[in-house]
């Protein structure tokens, strides 16, 4: 009988020691299985940032060294780029204008990393956005870059260029005061068709932009030429702003600068 008790008692004991181990087996491999998981979603996340990293390199691979430096900077540090659009009322934030479909590609293309601030100044020439301190919305904005089209087309036969690149430079001026490290970019408004003067003026801003150093983006390269009656096609009826197809054709410009594809 004693025999009997001692053999149970083993038994029992082994059973415990059994089921013991089963348990710790079972803890260990649930431990190694979440440890799995946790790097191969560790490997999936930096495998989407390296991802991520390389399109922005692709995409940035035509801009000058400065803005491409920036946007890279941003996209791994995961900053946002401030990236203020001016001008006049062709530069509208109207949702089927140029600046609105500009920033739907350029989203699509870089995620996050802009922030992007529409302003535009109605019925006014330079010399009033100037006189009546109407940049200064843009000074607040403090931008890291600006893309700006000045308002040669109002400005054209009131204020003479020369006046309306002086106030082109005060503007910038101004700006610069702030930060000095801002990325200007200046582009003409939309072209007119059989225009005269105007297209004279546009070219001296060209230099005058060319001259001191800053990007131009000459979309007009993309429209019909200026004496081409299908130039009409592009524009509204009293040629005071492009059309649905002139701002299509005015965005897939600059998409095509900022987004290399």
């Amino acid at each position: 009988m004693k025999r009997l008790w001692v053999l149970l008692i083993c038994m029992f004991c082994a059973i415990i020691i059994m089921v013991g181990y089963l348990h710790w087996q079972e803890k260990i491999s649930a431990q190694a299985s979440i440890s799995n998981v946790e790097k191969s979603e560790s490997k999936d996340i930096n495998s989407l940032t390296a991802s991520g990293s390389q399109n922005v390199k692709d995409y940035t691979k035509n801009l000058p060294p400065n803005l491409k430096i920036m946007i890279e900077d941003a996209s791994n540090k995961g900053k946002k780029i401030k990236f203020v659009i001016y001008g006049s009322e062709t530069t509208s934030n109207n949702k089927n204008a140029w600046p609105n479909i500009l920033k739907t590609e350029m989203n699509e293309a870089y995620g996050s990393v802009f922030e992007f601030i529409i302003i535009s100044e109605k019925d006014k020439t330079s010399k009033e956005v100037v006189n009546e301190n109407l940049f200064e919305k843009v000074t607040k904005e403090n931008p890291d870059v600006l893309l700006f089209e000045p308002f040669l087309l109002k400005d054209n036969g009131e204020v003479g260029i020369i006046n309306t690149l002086l106030n082109i430079e005060d503007m910038i001026a101004d700006l610069k005061e702030k930060n000095e490290d801002v990325f200007v970019m200046l582009q003409p408004p939309h072209p007119l068709y059989n225009a005269t003067f105007y297209p004279k003026e546009v070219q001296e801003f060209k230099q005058f932009a060319l001259a001191e150093g800053y990007i131009y983006l000459d979309h007009w390269q993309s429209w019909p030429k200026q004496n081409d009656s299908e130039l009409k096609q592009y524009l509204s009826e009293d040629n005071a702003k492009p059309n649905d197809k002139g701002n299509r054709v005015w965005a897939d410009y600059l998409a095509q600068y900022f987004i290399s594809r």
